[in-house]
């Protein structure tokens, strides 16, 4: 029987400053939306892995959905998405 591996991917949002686009595929961003950073904490230090928006969230080449489906097929790991320090994840943030 295979071993079943759980991952927990974080995700927090990040201060947008005077950014106007999002870094990840340079759509304008609304007024009050965030850019999100998908990432890992190891040693006491977080990673980015990708900075994403909303509106790329769920783009076949450069978003962060796909690319976690693409790494769950063939090493039958489940993800567990989590907000960094508890920070709660917007509802279009799911990989259902």
């Amino acid at each position: 029987m295979p071993k079943v591996r759980e991952h927990s991917e974080y995700f927090r949002p990040v201060s947008c400053g005077k950014r106007k686009s999002c870094p990840n595929c340079g759509e304008k961003l609304l007024p009050g939306e965030n850019i999100w950073s998908w990432g890992e904490y190891n040693h006491v230090r977080w990673y980015t892995v990708q900075y994403f928006c909303k509106s790329c969230f769920d783009t076949p080449y450069k978003g962060v959905k796909q690319k976690l489906l693409d790494h769950s097929a063939p090493c039958g790991c489940t993800f567990n998405l989590v907000g960094y320090r508890r920070e709660k994840l917007p509802d279009w943030l799911t990989l259902a």
